[in-house]
């Protein structure tokens, strides 16, 4: 199975926010990781992935 993660910045009301975002194409529903920086998301990335829950 291919999943796709990418690292996301939200500028919102509360400040800069970074997540990484899981999902796996053709199927319904994403997983949000909020990420307390640049760095801590770069790392998620890199590391190897949460299972996805179906």
């Amino acid at each position: 199975m291919l999943c796709v993660r990418e690292v996301a910045k939200f500028n919102g009301a509360r400040g800069v926010q970074w997540m990484l975002i899981s999902w796996l194409p053709g199927l319904s529903g994403v997983q949000f990781h909020h990420c307390d920086s640049l760095s801590d998301a770069l790392m998620r990335l890199e590391a190897t992935p949460d299972p996805i829950a179906l």
